[in-house]
C-alpha cells in the first residue's frame, strides 16, 4: 500500500484560507476520505482514489481526489437537489493551482446548494410539524381517541373509531403540509353519508358560483341510500 499524501492534502487545505480545516470524517476513519469543515456546520470531502491507495499512484502525489458536499440532514430525509457540485483533480497538480480551481469551481456552488439544502430541511420540518398538528386536531374530534403516527416521509396517519356503530372506523392520511387529507371509512353505515354527501354537493355549488356567478343557493340532493 503506498504512503498517503497527508501533508500535501493538509497543505492543499490551508492554501483555501479561512475559515476551512481538516477535521474528523464524522463516518468513517478511513484515509479515503478526508474531511473539511468550517466549523460552523458546513463541510466537504476529498475523496481519494481507492485503487490508487492500494497500489500506489503512477507517479509521485498523482492521486485522483474527488471533492463532495456535505448537507445537513434529518432522519428519513436526504438532500434531494440535483445541482450539487462535484469537481475532480490531479493531486500532482501545483497545489497553489488546484486551491485556487476549489475556490473558483466548487465553493460558490457548494456554498449555494448548502443554503438550499437548510432551506429545503426547513420546509420539511415546518411541513411535518404542520402535517403532526392537523393529525392531532383531527384525533381530538373523537372522544373515543384512537391513534396518529408519522408512518413514511411526508405522511401523518390518524385511525379512530367510528361509534356507536360497531366495527366503523376511519383512517386518514395527513399529507403535504396539512392542505390535503386521505380518508378511508370501513363499515359505515350508508344513511350517515347523506351528511357527507350534501357537504360535497353545497362545496360544489359554491365553486359553481365562484367560476361562472350561478347562484350560490343551489337546492342539494338528499340521497336515501336507506330507509
Amino acid at each position: 500500500m503506498s504512503e498517503f499524501p497527508r501533508a500535501r492534502i493538509a497543505e492543499l487545505v490551508a492554501l483555501l484560507g479561512a475559515p476551512w480545516r481538516l477535521d474528523n470524517c464524522p463516518y468513517t476513519r478511513d484515509d479515503e476520505w478526508q474531511f473539511v469543515t468550517d466549523g460552523r456546520g458546513r463541510g466537504f470531502w476529498l475523496r481519494i482514489d481507492r485503487g490508487q491507495l492500494d497500489r500506489g499512484p503512477a507517479k509521485p502525489h498523482g492521486y485522483r481526489v474527488t471533492v463532495r458536499g456535505r448537507y445537513p440532514e434529518i432522519p428519513g430525509h436526504f438532500f434531494t437537489d440535483k445541482g450539487r457540485p462535484e469537481i475532480g483533480f490531479d493531486l500532482s497538480r501545483p497545489l497553489a493551482t488546484l486551491a485556487k480551481d476549489m475556490r473558483r469551481r466548487f465553493l460558490p456552488q457548494f456554498e449555494a446548494a448548502y443554503s438550499r439544502a437548510v432551506d429545503e430541511l426547513h420546509a420539511r420540518t415546518s411541513a411535518a410539524e404542520k402535517r403532526a398538528a392537523v393529525a392531532r386536531a383531527l384525533l381530538e374530534r373523537f372522544p373515543q381517541r384512537g391513534w396518529e403516527g408519522e408512518v413514511r416521509r411526508g405522511v401523518h396517519r390518524v385511525c379512530v373509531d367510528l361509534e356507536p356503530h360497531p366495527g366503523a372506523s376511519a383512517d386518514m392520511e395527513v399529507k403535504q403540509a396539512g392542505e390535503l387529507v386521505d380518508v378511508q371509512l370501513c363499515n359505515v353505515d350508508p344513511r350517515d353519508l347523506n351528511v357527507l354527501w350534501a357537504l360535497f354537493e353545497r362545496r360544489q355549488a359554491e365553486r359553481i358560483a365562484a367560476t361562472y356567478g350561478a347562484p350560490a343557493s343551489v337546492d342539494l340532493i338528499t340521497l336515501d341510500i336507506m330507509p
